[in-house]
Order: C-alpha cells, then structure tokens, then sequence
C-alpha cells in the first residue's frame, strides 16, 4: 500500500448517506500478514467510531 492513497489524519470525508467523518488513526500500517489489513478508523460528528478496511472505506467515502 502507497502511503499516497492513505487518507490523512484529522481529514473530513462524506459517505454515500450524506454523513461527515473525520479520519482519526490509520491502522495496520506495519503488518504484511492479510489478517490484518489497513484500516481507516473515522468519527462521525456524532461521536460514533467506525473501522473499515482501506478498500472499504473508499467505496463508500469521498473526501470533503
């Protein structure tokens, strides 16, 4: 994985349903193994935390 298409910490994204997130952490960086893949963990202005994989999170997010 590129670090060009990691998102930024601390950068705001909108979902396919309208609502706004903030990147918080990238997770995963370090490991090769597939078990663990990297993952963008995300806030909703709601206070909610989210984690999904990278490949997951650019299908449904686009940055603000």
């Amino acid at each position: 994985m590129k670090d060009e298409r990691l998102p930024k910490m601390g950068s705001r994204w909108k979902h396919s349903n309208g609502i706004e997130y903030t990147v918080k952490y990238i997770a995963n960086i370090a490991h090769k193994n597939p078990r663990y893949p990297v993952s963008v963990v995300y806030q909703g202005s709601n206070g909610n935390v989210w984690v999904k994989t990278i490949e997951r999170f650019y299908e449904t997010m686009e940055e603000i």
